[in-house]
């Protein structure tokens, strides 16, 4: 196989094909019909020497082959999606991109707040990317984040980099209004029942693990999620009870959706920005718009 005559048309169908899980879906996208589509990736699969897909009950699976085709599928699109954007981008001479890398664990709400005042800014683009700290972090090493805000900090060197706290977040314990009377007979009434924690990325997983240990709670985990937005959303539906940031969920107790838990013990996770040494020459500015935003609360 000789690697310079790979065809990124086909390497493109097969991207598509991945990402929207079916030939039809992607054939609709390329307005190409499902035989043109499922030909293309013959030939690509032909070209690799290995099946990339497997086909289970009328669904398309990614073989382990093929996972691994797209991870470097997703790097070369990634990038010409940055050449896209510069390229329709009028002002592209005086406009500077800016990528910024959060966690699940930031709210949504938190997230606008930190970086409303850049959208107003004509002279910063910027494109905001989610996911977990180790693959954040890679992405920042391959020079595809400018900026990773975050409150689990990789093993990294950090001699390689700047790290500084932005702030600092309050947690509590909470149920919906439901399950109101939870917090009535405290620590027996979380016995048994469902809760929601984060995953072993983060520092809160442990704290929660610590505190259940020390009141000899045992509750029924039913699963493990970073993304704030949807552990408030079972809590506040009575699916659960939960440990989820005071500012986030600030509307919602005021509404009584969701109840506190009167504990005495509490909670915080402090949140870092984390920009290289040799960084974008933006970036020193970016931190002090995000800082003065946060001052004002």
């Amino acid at each position: 196989m000789n690697l310079n005559n790979i065809n990124i048309r086909h390497l493109y169908y097969f991207w598509l094909i991945a990402k929207r899980g079916s030939i039809k879906s992607a054939s609709q996208k390329l307005n190409l019909s499902q035989p043109t589509v499922s030909d293309q990736l013959k030939l690509f699969e032909e070209f690799v020497g290995q099946p990339l897909f497997a086909r289970r009950h009328r669904k398309l699976l990614l073989t382990r082959f093929g996972e691994e085709i797209l991870l470097y599928a997703d790097k070369i699109f990634s990038i010409t999606d940055d050449l896209v954007t510069f390229i329709n981008n009028k002002e592209k001479t005086s406009t500077q991109i800016i990528n910024i890398g959060i966690v699940p664990t930031l709210a949504t709400n938190l997230i606008y707040h930190i970086i409303y005042p850049l959208f107003q800014r004509n002279d910063f683009f910027i494109r905001v990317r989610e996911g977990e700290i180790s693959f954040l972090y890679h992405e920042l090493e391959m020079n595809r984040l400018d900026l990773i805000i975050t409150g689990n900090l990789p093993n990294i060197n950090i001699k390689n980099y700047e790290i500084n706290e932005l702030f600092r977040r309050n947690f509590k314990f909470v149920c919906g209004a439901k399950n109101y009377r939870l917090t009535d007979n405290f620590p027996d009434s979380l016995n048994g029942f469902p809760f929601i924690n984060y995953t072993k990325s983060t520092d809160l997983y442990y704290k929660i693990e610590a505190f259940f240990h020390g009141y000899n709670i045992r509750p029924k985990i039913i699963a493990e999620l970073d993304e704030i937005n949807l552990i408030q959303k079972a809590t506040e539906d009575g699916i659960c009870f939960s440990m989820l940031p005071l500012r986030a969920i600030k509307e919602s107790l005021r509404q009584e959706k969701l109840f506190v838990f009167n504990i005495k013990e509490s909670f915080s996770s402090t949140m870092y920005s984390i920009i290289k040494k040799q960084k974008n020459p933006f970036m020193d500015e970016i931190i002090d718009v995000i800082n003065q935003q946060l001052k004002k609360g």
